[in-house]
């Protein structure tokens, strides 16, 4: 009887407990996409979380050097320092109202950020309602080799 009670209170209680240990700054730091292409760096301003681009794998020295100028230019200037991620705000146990932005398509989307491990994150936009949505995984990673600290947003 009393292991009963004592699974149905851990039943109860256990939820409440995994989302207390999920915090809003848990989002700061450098993170992966899922393809090893796209570093971003997140950070936070008055209460709001962001991210921009900080790194980029197809933009690495051994590719720069089959880039015509004209090609390099293009990528720099749109996907380095593009802000992807804008406007989050923490709530309980994910960041929401918030936008992320798809550079090279132009196009911009509501979106939540959810924490699914220590070491991962999981972005899904939407367009107009949560179950018309696309998401994909952000790994935590290291400060990539070769890039300053980016400046603030």
């Amino acid at each position: 009887m009393n292991l009963k009670i004592t699974v149905l209170l851990a039943a109860l209680y256990l939820p409440g407990l995994l989302s207390a240990q999920i915090k809003g700054d848990d989002l700061l730091g450098y993170w992966i996409t899922e393809d090893d292409n796209v570093v971003v760096y997140c950070t936070k301003v008055n209460d709001m979380y962001y991210a921009k681009v900080v790194w980029y794998g197809p933009f690495q020295e051994e590719n720069l050097k089959r880039m015509t100028k004209k090609e390099r230019d293009n990528i720099q200037f749109k996907y380095l320092n593009a802000v992807v991620l804008k406007d989050f705000t923490f709530d309980k146990d994910e960041w929401a109202g918030g936008k992320i932005v798809q550079v090279f398509e132009n196009k911009t989307y509501s979106a939540w950020i959810e924490k699914t491990s220590t070491k991962e994150l999981k972005v899904t936009g939407f367009l107009f309602f949560r179950w018309l949505s696309e998401s994909t995984t952000l790994r935590r990673c290291n400060k990539p080799d070769g890039i300053l600290k980016p400046k603030a947003i």
